[in-house]
């Protein structure tokens, strides 16, 4: 592709290296303005399946408004509560499986995203179990939208477009202007 008088090359980054990378970033900008104090103490350190994470990648993250650190795995939904990696106060549902994403509701409530259904859950309280359409796994990225008081929605990014998900309803969103 050509610029002016200049030849620039652009190089590709592969999705799931791209993933880790935007995971990391969104991690990093929560844990700023989140103060979390117990993740905040980690300082520098490194996981794995030593330390109680699952074998395979780590495909989402999740610092929670309590300070705690939930990621998301082909095997399961591991937190961090402090001084290890445990599965207590992880729901049974999803501590065994593809897990892609945890999103914090922010009163109690936590999503996980599988590719073929999101679970909202209320501690270990299981609220709704949504199936998500065709087109919606794999799922890429999730994040929680709503003003105080409202009921909040989840949008999901997949495979062919965003996907809304308020209670127990899914709805394909067309975004203005298009992708």
């Amino acid at each position: 592709m050509t610029f002016g008088h200049r030849r620039r090359t652009f190089v590709t980054i592969p999705l799931q290296r791209a993933l880790l990378l935007s995971l990391a970033a969104q991690l990093f900008a929560a844990s700023l303005a989140a103060q979390a104090p117990r993740v905040r103490e980690i300082g520098s350190a490194s996981f794995g399946r030593r330390e109680g994470i699952p074998a395979g990648p780590v495909l989402g993250m999740m610092l929670g408004r309590d300070g705690s650190l939930w990621v998301a795995t082909q095997r399961g939904v591991r937190r961090y509560s402090g001084s290890g990696w445990t599965t207590d106060g992880v729901p049974a549902e999803v501590t065994t499986g593809l897990v892609r994403a945890v999103v914090d509701g922010g009163d109690g409530t936590r999503y996980f995203l599988r590719n073929n259904e999101v679970l909202q859950h209320r501690g270990v309280t299981l609220l709704h179990r949504v199936a998500l359409p065709a087109g919606a796994s794999p799922n890429y990225s999730a994040a929680l939208t709503g003003a105080l008081g409202t009921i909040p929605v989840l949008v999901i990014g997949g495979r062919d477009g965003l996907y809304e998900v308020s209670g127990s309803t899914v709805e394909s969103v067309a975004p203005s202007g298009g992708l």
